[in-house]
């Protein structure tokens, strides 16, 4: 019988994780342009891209500058079910999984068996940067079922990892977990930081003491005072992210010891990343903020190529601390006109077609994000006409959204997240952008 030589053992022959946060930035950057070119030929007999990488120029800095970007609704239009321009002439079996939230159809993701297997290298360089050990007992919360993906993967590389390993998931029996972290001495969580939250909160509202020593979140932010507010309450001072990333791209950075909240150290072997003015088209040097392009080497089934993530970031110009050579940058929200309220993903235009039958009393509408007690809150800040604006006609609004958002209805039910509230404004009341004088339709006050 083989030997089991686990992830975390395997990371003992190197300093870090492995071999590549250690290169030297020559070395790396000579390799990634290797792999970039490689990927390129291997998505250029899509006919999809075939087109678009006419504009690839290796002579340049950044060789991908005139290649146009691929958006999430573009991605939509050619996956599956609609059709498969997307996907790899020689790709056979793969798995479907979608992203939650969305109005009409979700979106489609591709992943084959070898890219699921591939997710135990990030996976396993974010869990050993932000500290989880063998002795470790980690309760995986993160979300499965319904096409779920993230639960499948973590649980995966949990196993592999060499720690002992408890797959409760976000739905996880309340009692069923309460007895079970007393009882096997569970130290550790991991999962959708708001889902790790709610359920310390529920233990403390029904008695337990139990602390966990050590939160790996992921899926969502967590700011530097929800954090100091979980080691206060909760005794937890180990609360770091274990990685970023879409579903529709891939793993992006992974946090360190060492890091603060935001920042992430770079997985440049794993994606090319580009940050750019939207407006110029132009990358963008360390230091200056903008939207952010993914091409994502390890995705072979769908080729990803300059994807529009949706998050504005920065390329920091100082190296970690702790020794890791890769890259830092910076997150700084959504760039576009979107946002998260605990799993749901909430499009502007969506909301607005959602609202429409109710054409009649609203003239304008913002959507705005808050968050407090470590929970999302949606709010609509609504311009009309019609004075004195009925309580009965904020209730018809919120039940509105929350029969047409199933996924912000179930986390409400499940406690994840604050009940939708209306505030009622005259027409012209509430501001506009000062530098623009557009209106602000999105209000992100958890950046």
């Amino acid at each position: 019988m083989k030997h089991f030589v686990s992830l975390f053992d395997q990371a003992q022959n190197f300093e870090f994780f492995d071999a590549w946060e250690s290169k030297s930035d020559d070395e790396r950057i000579v390799r990634q342009r290797k792999m970039l070119a490689e990927y390129l030929e291997w998505a250029s007999h899509l006919g999809f891209y075939k087109s678009r990488l006419e504009a690839v120029d290796f002579k340049k800095d950044d060789p991908l500058e005139e290649v146009p970007f691929l958006t999430a609704e573009m991605a939509k239009e050619h996956l599956p079910p609609v059709n498969e321009d997307l996907v790899h002439p020689g790709q056979r079996g793969y798995s479907i999984f979608q992203s939650g939230g969305t109005t009409g159809y979700p979106k489609t993701v591709v992943f084959s068996a070898s890219e699921m297997d591939a997710l135990d290298l990030p996976n396993g360089r974010g869990y050993y940067a932000c500290g989880l050990k063998p002795e470790d007992r980690v309760a995986n919360l993160f979300a499965g079922g319904s096409l779920y993906m993230t639960f499948i993967h973590i649980n995966e590389m949990l196993e592999r990892y060499g720690c002992i390993n408890f797959p409760f998931a976000h739905t996880a029996d309340f009692n069923l977990f309460a007895q079970s972290i007393e009882k096997f001495n569970i130290n550790v969580a991991t999962g959708v930081g708001s889902t790790i939250f709610n359920l310390m909160a529920k233990l403390k509202e029904q008695g337990y003491t139990y602390q966990f020593e050590k939160i790996f979140y992921g899926g969502e932010h967590v700011f530097e005072e929800d954090k100091k507010k979980i080691a206060d309450v909760y005794g937890t001072q180990e609360i770091r992210s274990l990685g970023y990333g879409t579903v529709d791209t891939w793993y992006i950075g992974y946090q360190c010891n060492q890091a603060d909240s935001g920042v992430f150290h770079l997985h440049d072997d794993q994606v090319y990343a580009e940050i750019i003015d939207e407006v110029s088209g132009k990358v963008l040097p360390p230091g200056e903020v903008g939207h952010l392009l993914v091409t994502s080497f390890p995705r072979r089934a769908t080729p990803i190529i300059r994807y529009r993530v949706g998050d504005k970031a920065m390329m920091l110009k100082e190296k970690c601390c702790c020794g890791r050579q890769t890259p830092l940058f910076k997150l700084f929200g959504r760039g576009d006109d979107s946002f998260r309220v605990g799993f749901d993903t909430l499009d502007y235009l969506e909301l607005k077609n959602i609202l429409s039958v109710f054409a009649g009393d609203i003239v304008n509408f913002q959507m705005e994000k808050r968050k407090f007690d470590v929970k999302d809150q949606l709010v609509l800040n609504i311009e009309t006409a019609k004075e004195g604006q009925s309580s009965e006609l904020a209730e018809r609004i919120i039940g509105q959204v929350l029969k047409n958002r199933t996924t912000l209805a179930k986390n409400l039910k499940e406690g994840s997240v604050h009940r939708p509230i209306v505030e009622f404004y005259l027409p012209g009341e509430i501001p506009l952008n000062p530098r623009t004088g557009k209106f602000i339709k999105v209000k992100d006050l958890d950046k």
